[in-house]
């Protein structure tokens, strides 16, 4: 990390300098050192549960959401806490079951609606 030491390039590239910090962190295994580091501290849990995937682009609630959740975690570690740090639940699901409910017509939430749509669903796609 020397390497940010003293005189800064004339030109700053953030994509460059983010590129050479993550492979320095992926070389250095410092997310897996600062979490054993950590691991007598107090414990902070956070379960980060999975946006709504509305759309393949994330919406920018989404986006802004993502940062200050990252923001508390590393504040939190920052502060000496053990923090486990965990994605929610599976939600990769549910865009599935919106497209057959919206496809078939599925007006409830019952599970024999949603297998025989989701069964149907897969036989179109498969065949």
């Amino acid at each position: 990390m020397s390497k940010y030491v003293g005189e800064l390039p004339k030109q700053y590239d953030p994509k460059v300098v983010e590129k050479e910090v993550k492979s320095l962190w992926e070389q250095e295994e410092t997310y897996e050192a600062v979490k054993k580091f950590r691991v007598k501290g107090p414990k902070f849990y956070f379960l980060d549960g999975p946006p709504f995937p509305s759309s393949d682009t994330p919406h920018i609630g989404t986006s802004w959401g993502k940062v200050v959740k990252d923001t508390v975690i590393r504040y939190k570690r920052s502060q000496g806490f053990n923090v486990r740090d965990q994605p929610g639940y599976d939600c990769h699901g549910l865009p599935v079951e919106l497209a057959i409910e919206q496809k078939f017509g599925i007006k409830t939430k019952g599970r024999r609606e949603l297998r025989t749509g989701t069964l149907h669903y897969g036989m179109q796609i498969i065949c």
